[in-house]
């Protein structure tokens, strides 16, 4: 799906995430605006909307026209059609006021939107890119801490199934002394749904020190780990009052995990589906 495809009233916000590594500086100040101000922006003349976002009416019609829309007006529809949507208010924040039936149905619609919301951003260009990388790289560096390293850990895995030269430990040092020995011809996969994590975003600076490729998992465009990758890949999450880490924000990493996964494994199919045998017998084994 391109920026210009047709995509459902609530993925306004997806569609700018999506598009923001591509957008010139003065267009990337209209979409912090437009994200940080959502519910203003409505109400904006194009005048206003420039003044805000302290860019030229011109440089706003061109980024309305960037991510998918005729110009400024059809933006805004959009954007308050999204502010009253039907999906907006089914995956509404779970308040610590909220009964327990309550806060169940609020995490299960949460969680679904999340999935959906995570297909909606993919960028497949970036997925189809990566995995052909993957298949030409001396080695891939795993990144990632906390519930980021639970996604970390699971993708390791599943590159692991198919016999792909993965490393990933849950002991931020080794992750640094990896990372230290990375080259140009190697692979660094970060993952932090903030794209801030400070031992995350570290371990890639050194990574990219070493002229690794680096390809960020993050539900942030805008973070300071995006900044610094060579490719990137959207998850949408939203965490809730009880923490960081939450369950839904885990799917949508675990979720992009497995679609990395199966692009991997279609673009080598003999020899991901052979070490995917192999593997699978190793474990067999094992069973009673």
């Amino acid at each position: 799906m391109d920026c210009h495809s047709q995509v459902s009233d609530n993925s306004f916000q997806q569609r700018i995430r999506r598009q923001y590594p591509q957008l010139s500086q003065s267009e990337r100040r209209v979409a912090d605006h437009v994200l940080d101000q959502a519910e203003s922006v409505i109400y904006e003349s194009i005048s206003e909307c420039a003044e805000r976002a302290n860019v030229s009416e011109p440089t706003v019609i061109r980024f309305s026209r960037t991510i998918g829309f005729s110009g400024y007006q059809e933006m805004k529809i959009a954007l308050a059609k999204e502010m009253v949507s039907p999906a907006r208010h089914l995956a509404e924040e779970i308040s610590l006021q909220d009964e327990v039936p309550t806060v169940l149905s609020k995490v299960l619609n949460l969680s679904t939107q999340t999935l959906h919301d995570t297909i909606e951003l993919l960028g497949i260009h970036t997925l189809s890119s990566l995995a052909e990388r993957l298949w030409a790289c001396g080695n891939v560096i795993i990144t990632g801490v906390g519930t980021s390293g639970i996604a970390a850990d699971f993708l390791h895995y599943k590159l692991l199934r198919l016999g792909l030269p993965s490393q990933f430990n849950s002991d931020i040092h080794r992750q640094f002394l990896a990372a230290g020995l990375m080259g140009s011809s190697d692979v660094c996969l970060a993952i932090s749904q903030s794209g801030a994590t400070k031992e995350t975003l570290a371990v890639a600076r050194v990574a990219k020190q070493q002229q690794a490729w680096v390809t960020v998992l993050t539900s942030y465009a805008r973070s300071p780990l995006a900044r610094i990758a060579d490719g990137c890949l959207l998850t949408s999450g939203r965490e809730t009052p009880f923490g960081s880490g939450s369950g839904p924000t885990l799917m949508s990493q675990l979720i992009l995990a497995e679609c990395i996964f199966i692009t991997a494994a279609l673009a080598n199919r003999s020899q991901a589906f052979a070490s995917i045998e192999r593997t699978g017998s190793a474990v067999k084994q094992q069973k009673m």
